[in-house]
């Protein structure tokens, strides 16, 4: 008798560490789906190089006039890693539009990428970015101009806008992708160290730099289509 009551026993916790295992499996695939189909993340955003090869201040007045309109003239170029963290859905952007800030004032707006891309699940895309010309500064920037001359290196910074459109969903999410970047001014022919020890100062290096990404969930960003 005491040998069945055994046996009971051990059948009985048997069973509760079947149930539990496959609650636990059950649980597990679950939580993967939720994550996989119910949960949205927005694309990650990397400054993965960055070159100046140009900034210099323009002085529109005279020795005797003051000037009271600048300009800046600039070449640079920055890469930029986008990664679709999403396990299932992919994502597929609008046209990309790039602008350059200093101090504040913006110096560049161009059209990055005109057609939009579709960008696959768990995948990286590296985006080329190219900018120069001769645009015109505000006098706070001039002067702030000067203060960061003197460090060798300038704040400047990069914002990406587009919309996207997850993939299974009937909804378009503006996006605006900003950059912060310290770069310092590298001349044409001038080697540049290994970026394995990239620092803020002492060389012309870049560090590769997360950019911050802000996707307009609430106030009107998003919209069914």
């Amino acid at each position: 008798m005491g040998f069945w009551e055994k046996c009971d026993r051990e059948c009985t916790w048997n069973k509760i560490c079947c149930w539990v295992w496959a609650m636990g499996i059950c649980g597990g695939v679950l939580a993967v789906l939720v994550v996989a189909f119910a949960v949205l993340f927005p694309p990650m955003v990397i400054a993965e190089d960055a070159v100046l090869q140009r900034f210099d201040l323009i002085m529109a007045g005279t020795s005797t006039q003051p000037a009271e309109n600048w300009s800046i003239s600039y070449n640079a170029t920055v890469t930029l890693a986008l990664l679709n963290l999403n396990i299932y859905r992919g994502i597929s952007y609008g046209p990309l539009e790039a602008s350059f800030f200093f101090n504040g004032s913006r110096f560049h707006r161009s059209i990055a990428m005109a057609a939009g891309f579709y960008h696959k699940p768990r995948k990286m895309v590296r985006l080329p970015l190219t900018v120069g010309g001769v645009d015109s500064l505000a006098a706070s920037g001039a002067l702030e101009f000067e203060a960061e001359n003197k460090t060798g290196g300038f704040g400047l910074e990069l914002r990406l806008e587009t919309v996207m459109r997850y993939k299974g969903l009937n909804r378009v999410c503006a996006v605006v992708v900003i950059c912060p970047l310290k770069l310092q001014l590298v001349h044409p022919g001038v080697p540049r160290n290994a970026t394995d020890n990239c620092s803020e100062n002492g060389d012309h290096n870049f560090c590769p730099t997360r950019c911050y990404n802000l996707v307009e969930e609430g106030g009107g960003g998003c919209t069914r289509v």
